[in-house]
């Protein structure tokens, strides 16, 4: 079973500056581990279909299931819902390829017609939650495909066999091999964001206690190389959120929280302030 393979975007100040850089740019190495898995296997479903298979619209649908489900699906959360999530949008994409090769073979009024109900209703389910929303995408492109290059009835086998197998074999290696876990860095991040803080109430709680000769407990530190600042954490989730082209509001539960760690920061450094005057006035 594949780890977790990354800290949190910007989470790490010992990494090489090569990578810090890249993971500006790409917040989490979402692209630069999507890019080489669409570059394999659209190159090797062209091989296959047109060297091996020898039909067209295999190769070509075969292409378009994994660059619908590598690049325009956003699908997180463990290895069992991916595999769930994706097993769907491989269905409803062909579902979508014989609705849009049925409408392709109509009139022009009937295509575009289907066009706007397919779009507006696969962009209306994206409100139902995060992972129908990040998947919607894919689901359009098998529709717009089937629609504008429809070849008639004799063609759907290969078609539909060259969705399945591009995009299945897609969805196992965008699973399997060099995952991104967008929600365990989020989690990541909380659980810094809650150590710093815990760190300064340990430290405040031990400052009465100075004049006693065993000085105040050191605050335990924040994973290596992780800024636990709730700015910070709120900073990187919003960075993350972004960069998987969702809203941010899909990981409203963790904004909260770092907003409440703020608050709660705010608190301690008024409270820091005042214990340490206090502590200067009995020490005098």
């Amino acid at each position: 079973m594949p780890q977790q393979s990354g800290p949190p975007p910007g989470s790490t100040s010992t990494t090489p500056r090569w990578r810090a850089w890249l993971e500006r740019v790409d917040p989490g190495l979402l692209a630069t581990r999507r890019a080489p898995k669409a570059a394999l296997v659209i190159t090797g479903g062209l091989a296959v279909g047109l060297g091996v298979v020898g039909n067209e619209r295999f190769a070509l649908l075969w292409a378009f299931g994994a660059v619908a489900v590598l690049l325009f699906a956003r699908v997180w959360g463990e290895i069992a819902q991916r595999l769930t999530t994706y097993a769907v949008v491989i269905v409803a994409g062909a579902v979508a390829i014989v609705a849009g090769s049925v409408a392709g073979g109509a009139t022009v009024g009937v295509a575009a017609a289907a066009m706007v109900a397919v779009a507006f209703g696969v962009r209306y389910l994206g409100c139902v939650g995060g992972q129908v929303a990040g998947a919607a995408p894919a689901v359009l492109l098998a529709f717009t495909l089937a629609l504008l290059t429809s070849q008639g009835p004799d063609a759907r086998v290969a078609e539909l066999a060259g969705w399945v197998a591009g995009a299945t074999l897609a969805a196992l290696i965008d699973t399997l091999v060099w995952p991104a876990w967008p929600r365990r860095w989020v989690r990541a991040d909380l659980r810094a964001g809650c150590a710093h803080t815990a760190g300064r109430l340990r430290t405040l709680a031990s400052t009465p206690a100075t004049t006693g000769g065993d000085g105040p407990t050191a605050a335990p530190t924040a994973p290596p190389g992780t800024n636990g600042t709730p700015g910070g954490v709120r900073g990187r989730i919003d960075v993350l959120a972004r960069a998987m082209a969702v809203d941010a509001s899909h990981f409203a539960f963790a904004l909260d929280m770092a907003d409440q760690l703020g608050e709660l920061d705010d608190i301690l450094d008024k409270l820091t302030g005042a214990a340490s005057g206090t502590g200067t006035g009995d020490t005098g």
